[in-house]
């Protein structure tokens, strides 16, 4: 079967071609200042690689959560809440009026926020944004930066 698939693979080469000049020129314009950084005040940890899932990302934000928490610093977690219903930026803050379901902030931040025991969560695709809107709704001494590599 993959011998008769092998076709595909020259198929395919001209988008492969075309997407890695999109990458270069996106890189090349971060590192030459065309594109910019933008710092938020507080220390942000970025978890995350250009893989796919399944490469251990959830473990080891769960287990920066609990381990920043032990230290006695309260917590953010931003993410793009890949699976969730809305597209909106949400703030959730822990005590809060406005509480996260899966459909409102996804799978996989439902579960990371189940462990966030004094701080919130930013759902949104620009985390810059729900960085800022979370500073504002509670006061952090750090965030997490789910699957942050992404801009790259």
């Amino acid at each position: 079967m993959i011998k008769r698939l092998r076709w595909l693979r020259w198929l395919l080469l001209p988008l492969g071609l075309i997407h890695l000049i999109v990458v270069r020129f996106r890189n090349s314009a971060y590192d030459k200042g065309l594109f910019q950084s933008r710092k938020l005040p507080v220390p942000v940890i970025s978890i995350g690689n250009v893989q796919a899932g399944g490469t251990g990302k959830t473990p080891i934000t769960f287990f920066l959560i609990r381990a920043l928490q032990k230290q006695g610093l309260r917590v953010g977690l931003l993410s793009r809440g890949y699976g969730r219903q809305s597209s909106d930026t949400l703030i959730f803050v822990r005590g809060g009026k406005l509480e996260p379901t899966p459909a409102t902030a996804g799978d996989e931040p439902m579960e990371l926020w189940e462990t966030i025991v004094n701080g919130g969560m930013g759902i949104g695709s620009n985390r810059f944004e729900a960085g800022t809107a979370l500073l504002e709704s509670c006061k952090l001494d750090c965030l997490l930066l789910d699957d942050g590599m992404q801009h790259r």
